[in-house]
C-alpha cells in the first residue's frame, strides 16, 4: 500500500499542484493583510409580520377594539412584527461610530407603531440590559438606542402596528453608522417573493467570493483526487486480482518453477497487455532490425527513455520496443556481437510457451496473430535519425 502510494507521484503532476495552490493562498493572504478591511455591517431580519386577528369573513355584531376604538368598522387592523438586528460583518460597531444626529431608526411605509416596543431575545446579557427602542413623534418611527455590537452580536425585537386592513406595511432602515454606506434590510415573512438564483449564489462581499472560490476550487480538488483514487484503486485491485490467478495457473503448469524468459514475457503483459506481446513478437520475428537497433542504441539502451518516431500512432510502441531490447540484451537474450540470430533459443522458446499459456487459460484468443506490429522494428530503422529521446 505504501508504494503504492509513492507510485502516485509518478501520475499525477504534484509540483504542477503544489505551486497552484501556493500561488492561490499567497495571493489571499496578500490580499487579507494589506488590502483587506474589516467593515461592520448592520443587518435587519424581519421575520414576522402578521395580523393579530386575521378574520377571513365578515361576521355580525363582532366588534374588534383597542382602546375604545372599533378596528372593524374603521377598516384598521393590529399587526404583530418583529426584527432581528445583526452584526453580519467583520468589524464591531462600537458607540463612538453611531451618528447622534441620526440614530439608527425603524421606518414604517404605512401606518404607525404602538407604544413599548418588547425586547424578545438577545446574544449576550450586555444586549439584553442596553438595547432599547422608543417611538419618534408621529408613530411612523422607532428608535434604537445605540449599542455596541460584535460581530455575530443580535437582538430581537417585537412591535405591534396599527395600519389599514387591507395593508402590508414594509419596514425600512434610516440612520448613519461610520463606516456603513448602507443597511441590509430582509424580510423573510415574504416567503413566496421569488428571488434570483443568480443572485443569491452571489450575494456577499469580496471576501466571502474569494472564499468560496477557496472552497469551491478545493472540494473540485479533493472530488477530482477522490476519483482518480478510486480509479487507481480499482485498477490495482484489478491487477491484482490478475495476479492472483497467474500464480495459481503457473502453480499447475510450472511446478518446477517458471523459466526466467517466460516469465519476463508474461510480467510485460501483465504490466502493459497484449501491446507489449505484440512488441516482443516484432523482436521474435525479425531479427536484423532488432540487431541494427541494438547496435545504434549503443549506452542509450541503460537509460530508459521515451522515444518518439514522427509518424502518428508509432510513439509508445516505439518506446515500448527500444526499451524490450535494451533489457533482452540485458539479460543475455540478445547478442549483437553473434553474427547469427541475435536472439537466444531460449528466448524465442520461452515466448512461444508463454504464448502458448496465455491462450491455453483464455487471455488470448487462439487465433492471435504473432507477427502483429511486424512492420514496427523496421520503421525505427528507417526513422532512427529523427527519433526524439527524452528523459
Amino acid at each position: 500500500m505504501f508504494k503504492w502510494i509513492l507510485g502516485l507521484d509518478q501520475k499525477f503532476a504534484w509540483s504542477f499542484l503544489g505551486a497552484f495552490f501556493s500561488l492561490l493562498f499567497g495571493v489571499f493572504g496578500i490580499y487579507t493583510v494589506f488590502f483587506y478591511e474589516r467593515k461592520p455591517v448592520l443587518q435587519v431580519d424581519v421575520t414576522t409580520n402578521t395580523p393579530v386577528l386575521d378574520v377571513h369573513a365578515d361576521v355580525a355584531d363582532l366588534q374588534i377594539t383597542y382602546k375604545g376604538i372599533d378596528l372593524a368598522s374603521k377598516k384598521q387592523a393590529l399587526r404583530l412584527a418583529t426584527a432581528k438586528f445583526q452584526n453580519s460583518g467583520s468589524a464591531s460597531i462600537l458607540h463612538s461610530l453611531h451618528d447622534p444626529d441620526e440614530p439608527v431608526t425603524l421606518v414604517l411605509s404605512t401606518g404607525t407603531f404602538l407604544p413599548n416596543p418588547e425586547l424578545l431575545d438577545a446574544s449576550n446579557s450586555y444586549l439584553e440590559r442596553s438595547a432599547k427602542a422608543s417611538l419618534v413623534a408621529g408613530g411612523e418611527r422607532v428608535s434604537l438606542d445605540p449599542v455596541i455590537l460584535d460581530p455575530g452580536d443580535w437582538f430581537t425585537f417585537k412591535f405591534l402596528i396599527l395600519c389599514d386592513a387591507s395593508a402590508v406595511p414594509a419596514l425600512s432602515i434610516e440612520g448613519k453608522i461610520a463606516g456603513m454606506p448602507d443597511f441590509l434590510v430582509t424580510e423573510a415573512f415574504r416567503a413566496g417573493t421569488p428571488t434570483s438564483p443568480f443572485l443569491d449564489a452571489l450575494r456577499g462581499g469580496l471576501i466571502v467570493q474569494i472564499i468560496r472560490l477557496l472552497a469551491y476550487t478545493i472540494a473540485a480538488f479533493v472530488l477530482l483526487m477522490s476519483v482518480a483514487l478510486m480509479g487507481a484503486g480499482f485498477s490495482s485491485s484489478r491487477r491484482m486480482l490478475r495476479e492472483r490467478r497467474f500464480r495459481k495457473w503457473i502453480q499447475v503448469d510450472f511446478p518446477g518453477g517458471v523459466p526466467p524468459e517466460v516469465e519476463y514475457v508474461l510480467k510485460r503483459y501483465l504490466l502493459r497487455g497484449t501491446n507489449d506481446l505484440a512488441v516482443l513478437s516484432a523482436i521474435v520475428n525479425d531479427p536484423e532490425s532488432t540487431r541494427q537497433i541494438l547496435t545504434r542504441m549503443g549506452d542509450k539502451r541503460k537509460t530508459r527513455r521515451y522515444h518518439v518516431l514522427p509518424e502518428d500512432g508509432a510513439s509508445l510502441s516505439a518506446g515500448a520496443a527500444i526499451e524490450a531490447i535494451g533489457d533482452l540484451a540485458e539479460a543475455g537474450w540478445l547478442n549483437v556481437d553473434t553474427s547469427a540470430d541475435p536472439l537466444t533459443p531460449q528466448f524465442r522458446e520461452g515466448f512461444s510457451v508463454a504464448i502458448a499459456f496465455l491462450i491455453r487459460h483464455g487471455q488470448l484468443r487462439k487465433d492471435w496473430q504473432v507477427s502483429k506490429k511486424s512492420w514496427l522494428l523496421e520503421a525505427i530503422v528507417r526513422d532512427w535519425d529523427d527519433l526524439r529521446w527524452f528523459i
